[in-house]
């Protein structure tokens, strides 16, 4: 049976052999010189004598070494490798290139970034990418020689942290993926067909650019190129891509200036150069608004070009680094808290309803850790004004594994034609691919809490019950809550939690989940909390419930089978395995057979947010229950100083352990309640 890639080297094959027949017609122009020289992607300007054999029908004789794998290609190199290497190639400095070298200047470094570099020829770049010390280098590249002489220069030097890929970039960048710290495009603009599309797509994978390329102007007369041989176009007719760029587009046959020549650089038969000013302007349409330029040539052999840094206000700020973790093993440990911490998550820290005007302001982890792919929705609607890419330190020092989380602010405002009752409904969403992110960290607000006719609790209580930092928080975290936990509900039972009847609120708090239990006719609700001072606001301002203080631990003064629903928010992620247990067993007596358990815990999300050490992590590495840490919290409240925890459940003791107490694990929720707490919705079985 052939080999899956058999097709692919037949292919390459042909494709080589007829590459170097080709070569004659090319010897004039320059593949990949140093920056005084033409960057188009062409043949070296004085080949050496050219044997018309196939290249991967060739068997090496003599001794082994660099120079036998460098002559696969005798004669095709444009780069000149490094001296270490002591081989016979090219000549052209592209492994000690300063246009490189100018954008890790600009850059401060890219230690442990994520670098897509699209076209990386020979592997020149990619070199110093690796030197400069990128966690990641992804590099593609559409030709097949360029591809084969990248796997020579990774096996030759050793590029371990660079993962070269055969393939259309440009199919790649309209698939929705992850995001990068830096993307690195070297004399690849001038060769697409939509170069719109192409900065357009690059800047939805990273708020940094680094473009060199050449630009069409009006009196362009080289040797090889005449603006004569450019047909003007509409940018918005090609590929239909352009997104409300209105700049004009130059069609150049690759045929008028290489006649019989397979390979030009492109893909296509044809390609379109842009202006200089009209790349800038489309860059700044794409958000990346500082931009630096540097080797402007407008007299250049070939056509003029330039090199430039395009990035998003701040972004310019290396992305934030983790706590305790050594240099050798960041990316790994960054990996692995990436893979736990799921969707971006968002939080609303202030919002208002003024004069028929939404504000919000808060921080949302970029999608993909871009911040141009940031975007809000209200009941539906794309906000009107939103900015972002505000600087959130603290928040960044939370969330440093994800890209851009240092720069995770935002403020929006937004007009509400009519305001009534209902809430009014926020989410989050990736404008890259227009889906909303995580629909359960969706957020709620009642117009009349926002107008302040609803009782707000003394921000000392709402601060030492972590029910948020201000009242605004306190309303909006307690109605999404009510809102995730009634979804939640709704999918795993098919009934509305509104029909639950008799529902017990254990760790009721200051109510903030309490009083929209109360809004619901249907239910009759019954809040327990061991702050006295949290029972006695409720009882003062939510007295259609009834409110009792709780010890910390079993039982409670309520009868078997006397409620038909538990809600425990809050509560389990701060109790010793033990006493977790027992008041899962208290819940179920108190619950009639058939009922249901609303529980909130803290998994690997919460685990996420922690800021662990590498070492501590690997030490609680496959978890089933752990107490992380001693929680002050309620310090001055009850009189054991070591009951109140923070502890972590994973999903696996959860399934293993709890139903032994009577219960049957329905569905676990993650990132449920405010963004980082799981929660596991259980029926009684007896």
């Amino acid at each position: 049976m052939p080999s899956p890639n058999t097709g692919f080297w037949q292919r390459a094959r042909r494709w080589l052999v007829r590459r170097l027949i080709a070569m004659d017609a090319m010897h004039t122009l320059d593949a990949r010189p140093a920056p005084q020289q033409s960057e188009a992607r062409l043949a070296p300007t004085e080949p050496a004598a050219i044997a018309m054999h196939d290249p991967l029908d060739t068997y090496a004789r003599g001794t082994l070494g660099a120079q036998a794998a460098v002559d696969i290609f005798k004669g095709v190199w444009s780069s000149e490798l490094p001296a270490a290497l002591g081989v016979h190639s090219g000549g052209a400095k592209l492994f000690e290139d300063p246009r490189i070298q100018w954008m890790l200047d600009q850059l401060g470094g890219i230690a442990h970034w994520r670098v897509l570099e699209l076209g990386p020829l020979e592997g020149g770049h990619s070199s110093m990418l690796q030197a400069a010390g990128a966690g990641q280098v992804l590099a593609m590249d559409a030709c097949a020689m360029s591809y084969l002489k990248c796997l020579i220069v990774k096996d030759l030097c050793k590029l371990t942290q660079v993962d070269f890929q055969y393939g259309d970039f440009m199919t790649y960048l309209e698939q929705s993926g992850p995001g990068f710290d830096l993307v690195v495009a070297s004399g690849v603009l001038y060769h697409q067909r939509d170069p719109v599309a192409c900065l357009q797509r690059m800047a939805a994978r990273s708020d940094r650019l680094f473009i060199w390329t050449h630009y069409y102007t009006d009196d362009l007369h080289t040797e090889h190129l005449r603006a004569d041989m450019f047909t003007p176009v509409p940018a918005g007719t090609v590929g239909g891509l352009a997104q409300g760029f209105n700049g004009t587009l130059f069609r150049l046959n690759y045929e008028a200036y290489l006649p019989g020549v397979k390979y030009r650089g492109g893909v296509d038969d044809h390609t379109h150069w842009m202006r200089r000013e009209d790349i800038l302007a489309c860059l700044q349409q794409c958000g990346l608004t500082d931009i630096r330029i540097a080797f402007d040539q407008q007299e250049h052999p070939f056509a003029a070009n330039f090199a430039l840094l395009a990035q998003r206000p701040g972004a310019g700020d290396t992305p934030d680094t983790p706590p305790e973790a050594s240099p050798a093993s960041l990316l790994d440990y960054r990996a692995q808290m990436r893979a736990l911490g799921g969707p971006e998550p968002w939080c609303i820290d202030a919002i208002r309803l003024y004069n028929g005007v939404l504000e919000v302001s808060g921080w949302a982890i970029p999608p993909a850790g871009v911040i141009g792919r940031m975007g809000f929705v209200v009941n539906g609607q794309t906000v009107a004004a939103l900015e972002c890419g505000l600087p959130r330190p603290d928040v960044g020092s939370f969330y440093w594994f994800y890209p851009a989380s240092g720069y995770c602010g935002f403020a929006l405002r937004h007009p509400i034609a009519t305001i009534d009752d209902k809430p009014l409904h926020l989410q989050y969403i990736d404008i890259g691919t227009g889906q909303t992110i995580a629909p359960q960290h969706d957020f709620y607000a009642h117009p009349q809490d926002l107008r302040g006719e609803s009782p707000a609790p003394p921000l000392a209580l709402v601060q030492r019950t972590h029910t948020g930092n201000s009242a605004d928080q306190y309303f909006v975290e307690g109605t999404s809550i009510y809102y995730a936990i009634a979804n939640a509900f709704l999918e795993a039972t098919g009934q509305p939690l509104s029909t639950a009847g008799t529902v017990l609120d254990f760790g009721c708090g200051p109510g903030r989940l309490t009083r929209h239990l109360l809004r619901e006719p249907g239910l009759r609700v019954v809040g327990v909390d061991v702050d006295p001072a949290c029972v006695d606001w409720c009882r003062e301002h939510l007295g259609a419930a009834r409110f009792m203080a709780g010890p910390l631990h079993p039982p409670l003064t309520l009868e078997t089978a006397s409620v038909d629903c538990v809600l425990a928010i809050a509560v389990m992620q701060h109790l010793r395995e033990e006493d977790g247990l027992q008041w899962l067993a208290e819940w179920v007596r108190i619950c009639k057979p058939g009922g249901y358990l609303l529980v909130s815990i803290a998994s690997d999300l919460a685990l996420t947010r922690a800021r662990l050490s590498e070492a501590h992590y690997a030490s609680i590495r496959g978890y089933a229950v752990v107490e992380l840490s001693r929680n002050p919290d309620l310090d001055g409240v009850i009189a054991d100083t070591d009951y109140y925890k923070n502890v972590l459940h994973s999903h696996a003791h959860i399934h293993s352990v709890w139903p032994s107490l009577g219960v049957e694990v329905l569905r676990i929720v993650p990132g449920c309640i405010g963004n980082h707490h799981d929660l596991v919705v259980l029926r009684c079985k007896r």
